[in-house]
C-alpha cells in the first residue's frame, strides 16, 4: 500500500516533535547532577560475610534462576560463585550466559567460566571455547586463560578438533601454559575415546622432550597409558629407555601403563627387566598390570615370584593377576605356595588359593577337596571380616561349593561378608566365568545364582539392590533370559530410604530405564537438596585448615581447603568433631590408586541419612596425597573419602578435591584394607 502526501507530512511532524522533546530532555538533564554508579565490591570470598554465605547457599540449592542472576551481577564475588556452580551442575542450557564471562574484567572469573564450559561436555561449548581461544591466541595474551580453554576444548570437542590440536607445532618450552593446555586437551580427548596415531605421535614426542616441564611430560605419558587402542610398536625402544632413566616416578608409572599396548617379545622382556631394577613399588604395580595383557607362557611363573615381593601392594597385585593368568599345569605349584610360604600377607595367600582353586583341573578331585577344606578352615579361624571375605572368595570359585555358599548368605549377618558372597556368586555366574567355574552344569548354576540375586533384592538390602542392578545393567542381554521380569527391581525401590540409599536407588533406576529403552531423566541422577551447609562452622575455619588423621599405621597431617569446597570441608569437620570416623576401617585399598574410608557398614555401600553437594574445581589430582570425596555421581557424596597414591588425572572434575596430605605421606602407602582411623583432630585456631 502506498502512502499519501498527508500521511508523509504527519510522520514528519511526529519525528520533529520527538526530536524537540529529546533535545529538551537532554538540556534539562544536563542541569541535574548525575549520581555516580555504586562502586564495584572487591573480589574476596570472605565467609565471614553473610552476603557470601547467602550466595553460596543459592549454589547449594542449585536454583538456576538465582544462579543466572548471580552471573549477571555487578558484584564479582557473585559472578565467580555463580560460574563455580556450573563446574558441578554441567548444565548445557546456560552456555551463552557462561560464555559472556569469558571476557569478564576479573581473570579468575574468566578461567572459572572456561572450566565451567568444559565441564558441560557439550558440543556447543566447544564452538564457544574455540572462538575465544582463537581470539586470545591471535593476540598472544592471557596464556594461562588460553591453557584453561584448551583443556576445556578437550572435554567438549570432536575428532576434528583433536586432529587440529595435534597439528599445532608453534608452541615452545617457554609457552608453559599453552603446551600444558594442549597436552591436557589431548588427554581429555583420549578419556572420551577420541584418539589417533597423530595424537599418539605428539604425546610420544612430548614425553621425549626433556626441555618441557615435568607436568607436561606426565600428561603425555598418561595419554599413552589411557589410550584404548594405540599401537606403540614405534615407541617401544624409547619408552624402555625412559623406563630405566626417567627420574620422576610418576612419569615412570604412566609409561609402564602405556606398555600394555605392546604385544611383542621386546615389550614383554622390557617390562620384566624393568621390574627387576625398579625401586618404586607403584611402578612395579603398574608393570605387573601391563604384563597381564601378554599371553606369555612364562607369565604365571613370573607372577608367582612377584607375589613374594616384600611390598604388600605389589605382592597383592601379582597374586590377584594369577587368578586369570595361571596355566593349569602351575595350579598345584601355586597351591603349595599358598600352604607353605611363611609370612605371606593374608591378601596374597587368599589370592594364591583363589588362583589355584579356580585353575586346578577337576580331575584332581581329591587335591581340590583337600584345598577347599584348607581354605574353609582359614575362613572359620579368622575373625576380621575383610580376611574372612578374602578367603571366602577363594573358596567360592570351586563350583561344588555353590549350594553351601547360598546357604551361607541366608544365615550370615555381617555386611562385609554378605557383600563378598553376593559379589562372588554374580561374578562366577557371569558370561566370562560360568563355564570355567561350573563346567557341565552351567544352566543349573545360573538358575541358582539368579534365584539368590532375586531373593537378596527382595529382602530390601540396599547393597544387594545396588550389586544386582549394576550386574544386570553391565550385561543385560546375558542375564535377561534368566529372569521372568524385573518387577522385583521395581518393587525394591519402595524399600529404599532416600537420600541414604541413593546409590541403590540410582542403580535400580538406571537398570529399569535401560530395560525400557528410555533414557533416565537428568533430575533422577542426583538427590534432592536435603542438607544445608553449616555456615556458622564454616566461619570458624581458616581458608586452609590443618588437621591430623591418626591411623593404626601412623599419623597423616592434612590441610583442608575451605575456599575451594566450603560445604564438603564443613561436613568432614563436623563428622570428625563428632567422632564419626573413629575406628572406621579403610574398607577399600587399590594399590597405586586410592585408600578409602568413611563407610558406616564397612563394605563401601553405606551412608548416613543425608547427602551433600559436589564442589568440583579446577584443582587436579596431579600428585599423591590428594583427599577427595567418594561418590556415585555429582551431588551424591556423604561420608566416604579417599586419598590418592599417585596422580590420577582421570578423576579431575568428577570427584571433589577438598584437601591434601602434607606430612606423613609414607603412611598412605603402608595402609592396608582393614587398617583403621583412630581419630581425626581438626585445628580450627
Amino acid at each position: 500500500m502506498s502512502l499519501s502526501i498527508r500521511h508523509i507530512k504527519a510522520i514528519r511532524i511526529v519525528k520533529w516533535m520527538n526530536y524537540t522533546l529529546l533535545v529538551g530532555l537532554t538540556i534539562c538533564l544536563s542541569c541535574v547532577p548525575v549520581e555516580p554508579p555504586p562502586p564495584t565490591p572487591p573480589l574476596q570470598l570472605d565467609f565471614d560475610r553473610q552476603s557470601i554465605d547467602d550466595l553460596w547457599s543459592e549454589v547449594d540449592k542449585r536454583d538456576r534462576t538465582s544462579l543466572l542472576r548471580m552471573m549477571r551481577s555487578r558484584d564479582p564475588n557473585s559472578r565467580l560463585i555463580g560460574t563455580r556452580a556450573y563446574h558441578t551442575m554441567q548444565d548445557s542450557t546456560v552456555l551463552d550466559s557462561i560464555a559472556l564471562l569469558l571476557k569478564d574484567p576479573e581473570m579468575i572469573i574468566r578461567q572459572s567460566a572456561a572450566f565451567a564450559l568444559g565441564q558441560s561436555k557439550h558440543p556447543k561449548a566447544a564452538v564457544i571455547l574455540t572462538q575465544a581461544f582463537q581470539e586470545l591466541d591471535s593476540m598472544s595474551i592471557n596464556s594461562e586463560l588460553s591453557g584453561t580453554i584448551l583443556e576445556a576444548i578437550g572435554k567438549t570437542g570432536d575428532r576434528q578438533l583433536h586432529e587440529y590440536l595435534t597439528s599445532v607445532k608453534s608452541y615452545t618450552a617457554r609457552d608453559t601454559q599453552l603446551v600444558y593446555g594442549q597436552m591436557m586437551a589431548l588427554y581429555r580427548f583420549v578419556l572420551r575415546g577420541i584418539e589417533s596415531k597423530s595424537g599418539a605421535d605428539h604425546a610420544y614426542k612430548t614425553l621425549q622432550n626433556m626441555k618441557l616441564p615435568p607436568k607436561v611430560r606426565l600428561m603425555a605419558a598418561h595419554y599413552l597409558g589411557r589410550s584404548a587402542s594405540i599401537d606403540i610398536s614405534g615407541y617401544e625402544e624409547g619408552m624402555r629407555r625412559l623406563g630405566f632413566e626417567e627420574k620422576d616416578p610418576h612419569i615412570r608409572m604412566a609409561i609402564a601403563t602405556g606398555f600394555k599396548h605392546s604385544r611383542s617379545d621386546f615389550g614383554y622382556l622390557s617390562l620384566k627387566d624393568w621390574y627387576a631394577n625398579e625401586t618404586d613399588y607403584r611402578v612395579r604395580v603398574n608393570i605387573i598390570r601391563s604384563l597381564v595383557h601378554f599371553k606369555n607362557k612364562g607369565l604365571s611363573a613370573f607372577l608367582l615370584k612377584a607375589s613374594r615381593d616384600p611390598n604388600v601392594h605389589v605382592a597383592t597385585v601379582a597374586s590377584e593377576a594369577l587368578v586369570n593368568s595361571t596355566i593349569r599345569s602351575d595350579a598345584k605349584k601355586i597351591r603349595l605356595e599358598a600352604r607353605t610360604a611363611s609370612r605371606t600377607p593374608w591378601q596374597v595367600r587368599a589370592n594364591l588359593y583363589r588362583a589355584a582353586n579356580k585353575n586346578m583341573p577337576n580331575k584332581y578331585r581329591i587335591a581340590k577337596t583337600n584345598m577347599n577344606q584348607e581354605i574353609w578352615k582359614r575362613y572359620v579361624r579368622n575373625k576380621d571380616p575383610y580376611i574372612k571375605a578374602a578367603y571366602l572368595k577363594a573358596w567360592a570359585v570351586y563350583g561344588a561349593n555353590l549350594d553351601k555358599l547360598i546357604e551361607l548368605y541366608a544365615r550370615e549377618k555381617d555386611a562385609i561378608i554378605r557383600t563378598a558372597i553376593l559379589e562372588t556368586a554374580i561374578k562366577n555366574g557371569s558370561k566370562e566365568s560360568v563355564r570355567q567355574v561350573y563346567w557341565g552344569y552351567e544352566n543349573t548354576a545360573r538358575r541358582k545364582i539368579t534365584q539368590l540375586m532375586q531373593q537378596a533384592v527382595e529382602e530390601g538390602d540396599p547393597t544387594a539392590i545396588a550389586l544386582v542392578s549394576e550386574a544386570l545393567s553391565a550385561d543385560f542381554a546375558y542375564w535377561k533370559p534368566y529372569f521372568r521380569s524385573l518387577d522385583f527391581i521395581e518393587q525394591s525401590l519402595t524399600k529404599l530410604n532416600l537420600p541414604k540409599d541413593f546409590e541403590a536407588h540410582l542403580a535400580a533406576k538406571k537398570l529399569l530405564s535401560q530395560a525400557k529403552g528410555v533414557p533416565l531423566p537428568v533430575s533422577e541422577l542426583r538427590p534432592q537438596y536435603n542438607h544445608p551447609i553449616d555456615w556458622s562452622l564454616v566461619s570458624e575455619l581458616r581458608d586452609t585448615v590443618e588437621g591430623i588423621i591418626s591411623t593404626t599405621k601412623g599419623d597423616l597431617i592434612i590441610e583442608l581447603y575451605r575456599s575451594v569446597a566450603p560445604g564438603v570441608v564443613a561436613n568432614f569437620v563436623q563428622l570428625a568433631d563428632a567422632g564419626y570416623y573413629d575406628t572406621k576401617a579403610f574398607h577399600r585399598v587399590v594399590p597405586n590408586f586410592v585408600i578409602q574410608n568413611g563407610c558406616p557398614i564397612g563394605n563401601g555401600f553405606g551412608s548416613l541419612d543425608y547427602s551433600i553437594r559436589s564442589e568440583f574445581s579446577a584443582l587436579q589430582y596431579d600428585d599423591e596425597g590428594w583427599i577427595g570425596m567418594a561418590s556415585v555421581g555429582a551431588d551424591t557424596e556423604g561420608t566416604q573419602w579417599f586419598i590418592t597414591h599417585s596422580p590420577t588425572p582421570h578423576l579431575d572434575g568428577r570427584y571433589t578435591i577438598f584437601g591434601k596430605v602434607i606430612k606423613g605421606k609414607q603412611i598412605i602407602h603402608k595402609i592396608e584394607q582393614g587398617d583403621r582411623v583412630k581419630n581425626i583432630k581438626i585445628n580450627k585456631n
